[in-house]
């Protein structure tokens, strides 16, 4: 089952293992706990990285694709986690988030809005990874980056 071996592959990077599926480094056994962890790639999709206080961002204007000469596009794409209860139920569906990305490349998290969800639990999973996920933003014709207004799809879906 592919979701399986995801899982699988998950739990691997999470405990340490480097993205290239080799295993960690043993460290001596003098060496401190600290010093023994070994060092993670520097793409890590799950890791949440800074942004800016959304408060300073708020008093740009709020572009439309059709006002800009180049549109947000994604520059790490986070999936959303599937909710255990409707994994096990088997539940499939899609969710559609609306949100503002600001000129940094992040979701602002106070304009997530979702627009419709086949269910309840797909909507706050679908949220997080909209917020772990970062952008390019999109650009006037000067080249300045600015915030804009970005619908997006989450599809829930099981591969067997």
């Amino acid at each position: 089952m592919r979701l399986r071996a995801r899982a699988l592959w998950l739990a691997a990077l999470a405990s340490g293992c480097q993205t290239t599926g080799a295993a960690a480094p043993k460290a001596p056994a003098s060496t401190p706990p600290a010093a023994a962890e070994t060092k993670r790639s520097s793409y890590w999709a799950n890791e949440v990285y800074p942004c800016p206080s959304p408060e300073a961002d708020e008093a740009q204007p709020l572009y439309e694709e059709r006002d800009l000469a180049a549109p947000v596009t994604i520059a790490v794409r986070v999936a959303p986690n599937y909710p255990p209860a409707l994994l096990k139920e088997r539940v499939t569906g899609e969710v559609v988030l609306e949100f503002v990305v600001n000129p940094a490349g992040c979701a602002e998290p106070g304009s997530v809005r979702v627009v419709r969800t086949a269910a309840p639990g797909f909507a706050a999973a679908a949220r997080d990874a909209a917020l772990r996920m970062r952008f390019r933003p999109g650009r006037q014709r000067d080249g300045r980056p600015v915030r804009q207004r970005v619908t997006m799809p989450f599809t829930f879906a099981i591969e067997d």
